[in-house]
């Protein structure tokens, strides 16, 4: 490889990388804001859904737990952002703590089906007899030649040995049967 060639990779992923990082940035402008006010925004609206998400365990929380929530949840996202954040950071990791705790206990308190009935026996099929209801089965005649016809053996057919291909052309197999692939059963 000359100089100019081992030059191009590193030269390439250089360009690469200042356009993806380039383009990340300008996500994060658009998603976060570009300015101060838009920054504040996207993070009230960021807090705003986190909150929402919360409210949606609320039913869901172990009964002790339900007074972290507000009565109304508008009142709540009425809140400056600095509280919101602040409510977030403290009582996020409890609600979804509660949640699960609440989930486990109901799962604990509830007894397998098995507990609520007895376990049943089987019960013997009665084998039913023939009754008159159905007519009798319709037999019909045989129509097979064979019936009428014997089957003789025929002497197999003299078939002409394949003409051999010279040695130099025969691939080389190193297996003759397929059966020597694989181990031979067990037992």
């Amino acid at each position: 490889m000359t100089h100019q060639q081992q030059q191009w990779l590193p030269t390439m992923l250089r360009t690469m990388w200042i356009r993806i990082h380039d383009l990340w940035l300008a996500r994060n402008a658009d998603r976060h804001g570009r300015t101060c006010k838009t920054k504040t925004q996207a993070s009230q609206h960021q807090a705003q859904r986190t909150i929402r998400a919360l409210y949606l365990l609320k039913d869901l929380v172990l009964s002790e737990d339900r007074d972290l929530f507000y009565d109304d949840l508008a009142a709540h996202l009425q809140q400056p952002l600095r509280e919101l954040n602040a409510w977030i950071s403290t009582h996020q990791a409890l609600i979804a703590y509660s949640a699960r705790t609440a989930k486990l206990a109901a799962r604990s308190n509830t007894k397998p089906i098995t507990e609520h009935f007895p376990i049943l026996r089987h019960r013997r099929r009665r084998r039913y007899l023939p009754t008159d209801i159905l007519p009798e089965p319709t037999t019909y005649r045989n129509l097979k030649l064979t019936k009428y016809v014997t089957v003789t053996h025929h002497l197999p057919r003299f078939k002409a040995p394949k003409p051999v291909e010279p040695l130099e052309h025969r691939p080389q197999l190193r297996q003759r049967r397929l059966h020597n692939l694989w181990p031979a059963p067990l037992g």
